[in-house]
């Protein structure tokens, strides 16, 4: 699963079941069908010195109620947290990891709630040592259900939707949600029955209208929907801009937006992808990049 910036192994019948914060200070709960099992919390630090054994030992001091936690604690060989220490509860029932990414500036909290055999030994076989903080200057990966994608370099997670059959994650490149570039990424399934409700440039319409409180046509009244074939695929697109009324109050935000809705005719979904970039030619870069290396995890169906 890749989610916020961590790439991690976890078992297939987990689910998002509490989503909080974003990429600087955030929380990610999975579930089964019966209860809570995966815990993370993570916060960005601003020091460049941070001392993050010194915090993974008081945490974990804190979170367990032991005084003497040092001698309980076992380092996970993890290049890339400095230290990443776990604790693996006597009665087998618990785990919990604590470390600090010096590449992403993060501190990162774990619990895993124990189950059946085989998901406690891909859990303690896995998740510790390949626990990976991607580092947002370059190309990151995300993938949950059987949505993935790699998005471009300095773009980081900001906030998500995630409804049954309507997914979908908004990342910015700026200091703030409104200041400097910004992508959506979605996902619609089953595409059949989505373009049974609409066709393909009619929901580029709708995605549109979702956001014209903000934005408008680019020109003209009227939304010009342009549309393309690729092999396998269907593509449509359209321009927007931000209404003017805006722009004096988000002077830093980008005035064009470009959205794209991709039919994938064999694996049955729309992808709709929106982008907000100064440079036109940066979005249709950024556009290319996302579509190569959708479903770079692969589907289940």
């Amino acid at each position: 699963m890749g989610w916020a910036g961590l790439l991690f192994d976890c078992p297939r019948s987990f689910r998002f079941a509490r989503l909080e914060g974003d990429a600087d200070q955030g929380k990610l709960i999975l579930a089964d069908d019966h209860r809570q099992r995966l815990e993370f919390a993570w916060a960005r630090v601003r020091s460049d010195h941070y001392d993050g054994l010194k915090f993974a030992r008081k945490r974990l001091a804190r979170v367990l109620r032991i005084k003497d936690v040092t001698s309980q604690l076992a380092q996970v060989a993890n290049e890339h947290y400095k230290p990443l220490l776990h604790y693996r509860d006597p009665q087998d029932k618990l785990d919990r990891y604590a470390g600090y990414c010096p590449a992403s500036r993060r501190v990162i909290e774990i619990a895993y709630h124990a189950g059946n055999a085989a998901e406690d030994r891909l859990i303690r076989q896995y998740l510790g040592p390949g626990l990976i903080d991607q580092n947002i200057r370059q190309p990151t990966r995300w993938s949950f259900f059987d949505v993935s994608f790699i998005a471009p370099p300095g773009y980081r997670y900001e906030s998500a939707r995630l409804n049954l059959g309507d997914m979908r994650v908004r990342l910015i490149a700026g200091s703030r949600r409104w200041n400097g570039p910004r992508l959506t990424i979605g996902q619609i399934y089953p595409a059949e029955l989505a373009l049974k409700r609409q066709d393909l440039p009619q929901w580029v319409r709708s995605l549109a209208a979702e956001i014209r409180s903000h934005y408008r046509p680019a020109k003209g009244k009227t939304l010009d929907v342009h549309t393309w074939e690729a092999e396998g695929e269907s593509i449509a697109q359209a321009d927007l801009v931000l209404r003017r009324r805006f722009r004096p109050f988000l002077w830093s935000t980008p005035r064009p937006l470009r959205l794209y809705v991709i039919h994938h005719h064999v694996h049955n979904r729309l992808t709709f992808i929106n982008i907000s970039h100064r440079v036109h030619e940066s979005m249709d870069e950024h556009f290319q990049f996302i579509r190569e290396n959708l479903h770079w995890a692969g589907l289940s169906s």
